[in-house]
């Protein structure tokens, strides 16, 4: 159960650089990502479950933002880019 989570997170992760580096598009697969969240410490792992789903189980680290709320992209678009 908690590696379905961790590989569903993974994904959302990977799917999002796609997103944000639609000009730069490089492919990632989850040991390069792990990689990368141990080694830069300013990496941000984006959980965008509900509260309750986030409190089941998640990244640590990871900052929540419930992708279902009203002001979900507005707390995204404050976050840091250069993370």
């Amino acid at each position: 159960m908690k590696f379905k989570f961790i590989a569903l997170i993974v994904a959302l992760i990977l799917s999002s650089f796609t997103v944000i580096e639609a000009q730069n598009i490089n492919e990632v697969n989850s040991n390069k990502v792990i990689k990368m969240i141990r080694k830069d410490k300013k990496f941000i792992v984006l959980d965008v479950h509900t509260a309750n789903e986030f409190k089941e189980g998640h990244i640590n680290g990871a900052i929540n933002i419930d992708i279902c709320q009203p002001d979900a992209l507005e707390k995204i678009d404050k976050l840091d880019r250069n993370a």
